[in-house]
């Protein structure tokens, strides 16, 4: 079972978005068995699949600060066939004030532990995280193999990956082995300041994915319907810009050779 956590503390640029194509796809496309983690008190991915409960204390919250919690309980299933969810709402808030101020001992490896309960269960877990540097990320990073970071033309998301890369450094002594995977450039539009953003270097640390994605309405219009880019319009840009980034992802050619990126 791999762990992904999805993270940019800069918010809207389509981070939930991407958790949620990443997982359906995975699942539709590729055969494979996906839990999500919401782990923001937004709730932005468990309100796509329309799963938010308002009252009482959500699913999330017991994963994080209840070490005798079963997952097993607390999982959800989505409309998407191969697809589970463990849920959030904005209760969310107060596990982190439960949590030491510092990730620390047990803490750091909490929600590490949880999930080596269903590690036999999925083939991927995915974490969608808020746009914040709060404990639950910490503990998230350190369960994760691998991060992935969405970013778009815009100095102060530019600056939030930088903050990524350092605490991706900094929870390397729980989690060694945890590393960013790549940095995924969304929202890209054809002008000269994305030209300009498209060739900036975040260092070996964060290297850039090949794809990216391009600017497209049917991204927030498919949000308002509650249904994935695919779902709503499959043959829009977008859409075909997730699909060669999952191939790209899994190492495989990618489907829609026609896009600007592919033999650049």
């Amino acid at each position: 079972m791999k762990v992904v956590t999805f993270l940019n503390y800069k918010g809207g640029i389509s981070k939930t978005t991407l958790t949620r194509t990443f997982a359906t796809k995975m699942a539709m496309d590729y055969g494979k068995k996906v839990l999500c983690l919401d782990l923001d008190e937004n709730c932005g991915l468990t309100a796509s699949f329309g799963l938010v409960k308002d009252k009482g204390l959500c699913d999330m919250f017991y994963l994080l600060v209840d070490s005798e919690a079963d997952p097993n309980e607390l999982i959800s299933n989505t409309d998407v066939s191969g697809v589970d969810i463990i849920r959030a709402n904005r209760k969310l808030s107060q596990a982190n004030k439960m949590m030491a101020d510092d990730v620390t001992g047990d803490q750091a490896g909490q929600l590490r532990e949880q999930l080596k309960k269903v590690e036999n269960d999925y083939d991927y877990v995915v974490i969608d995280c808020p746009a914040a540097e709060t404990i639950a990320v910490r503990s998230a990073i350190v369960a994760s193999k691998e991060v992935i970071v969405p970013c778009d033309a815009n100095q102060d998301c530019i600056d939030a990956v930088q903050r990524v890369k350092a605490t991706v450094a900094e929870m390397k002594k729980y989690n060694p082995r945890v590393a960013i995977r790549g940095v995924l450039m969304s929202r890209v539009q054809n002008n000269s300041v994305w030209r300009e953003c498209l060739d900036y270097d975040f260092g070996p640390e964060a290297p850039k994915f090949q794809t990216y994605i391009r600017e497209s309405v049917d991204v927030k219009k498919s949000g308002f319907a509650r249904m994935s880019i695919h779902e709503f319009n499959r043959n829009c840009v977008a859409a075909r810009d997730y699909d060669n980034f999952i191939a790209e992802y899994l190492g495989l050619p990618f489907p829609h050779p026609e896009a600007p990126y592919v033999n650049q």
